[in-house]
């Protein structure tokens, strides 16, 4: 069985269209909160890879990945945004995500980060 995937995003609408594009590929966990995921993430070791979104309640916030990079630093932690938000992303990425992705994203964009990282 393979890792499960964390899905972490406030808008409902890249959860579900990740949750759908993730759904025969990994069994997943999906939260609606960076603060959310942080509380999986200390709970869980078995994940491998995080979509997580660049917005938490209070606006745009890349602090949660030099966070999730100290504590884990082998995770796969990718940062997804919209067009307006691509610097924040190369900024999640400074601060030690893996990559980023920018919506609206390709199906194929996702499964092949997918495969590469539960393939390592």
């Amino acid at each position: 069985m393979t890792h499960p995937i964390l899905i972490a995003d406030i808008e409902e609408s890249t959860r579900e269209a990740l949750k759908l594009i993730l759904a025969n590929h990994s069994s997943l966990i999906v939260v609606e909160s960076q603060a959310h995921a942080l509380e999986i993430l200390s709970r869980q070791n078995n994940i491998t890879l995080v979509f997580m979104g660049l917005h938490n309640e209070d606006g745009i916030n890349t602090d949660v990945f030099a966070d999730i990079h100290e504590k884990l630093p082998k995770l796969t932690v990718i940062a997804v945004g919209d067009y307006k938000s691509e610097t924040h992303a190369l900024e999640a990425v400074r601060q030690g995500a893996t990559g980023y992705m920018i919506k609206p994203f390709k199906a194929e964009e996702v499964i092949a980060t997918t495969r590469q990282t539960t393939q390592e």
